[in-house]
C-alpha cells in the first residue's frame, strides 16, 4: 500500500463494484505496454493530478482555472479512484499550485 493511503473498508453491496472497478483496470493495464500502465490516482497525488490536467488541457489558460473546475477535471480523469469528499481547497490549490509549476518549468 502506498504510504499516506488508508485502507478503505467497502459495504457489502459495494464489493461487487470495487471488485469488478480493480478487475476492469488490470485488465486494462494488461494490455498496455509497461510505460503506460496507468496508477490510480488520489487527492494525495497532486503534482501526479496536475500532470494528468496538463496533459489533458494544455492549452487551458490557468488564470481562467477555478478551483471548482480542478474539482469537476479531476474527478472525470479516468485514473483517479478517491473519495470525491474527501477533496477541500487546501488540496485543490495544491494541485493548481503544482500545475502552474509545471507549466512554466
Amino acid at each position: 500500500m502506498k504510504p499516506g493511503i488508508m485502507r478503505r473498508e467497502f459495504l457489502p453491496h459495494q464489493v461487487g463494484i470495487n471488485n469488478q472497478l480493480t478487475t476492469s483496470i488490470n485488465l486494462m493495464n494488461d494490455q498496455l505496454p509497461p510505460e503506460e500502465i496507468i496508477d490510480p490516482l488520489c487527492w494525495d497525488d497532486t503534482y501526479a493530478i496536475a500532470l494528468a490536467l496538463e496533459r489533458e488541457y494544455p492549452r487551458q489558460p490557468l488564470e481562467e482555472v477555478s478551483l471548482g473546475m480542478i474539482y469537476r477535471w479531476t474527478l472525470g480523469l479516468p485514473e483517479f479512484e478517491d473519495d470525491k469528499e474527501l477533496a477541500n481547497e487546501a488540496i485543490l490549490e495544491s494541485i493548481y499550485q503544482e500545475w502552474m509549476e509545471a507549466k512554466i518549468s
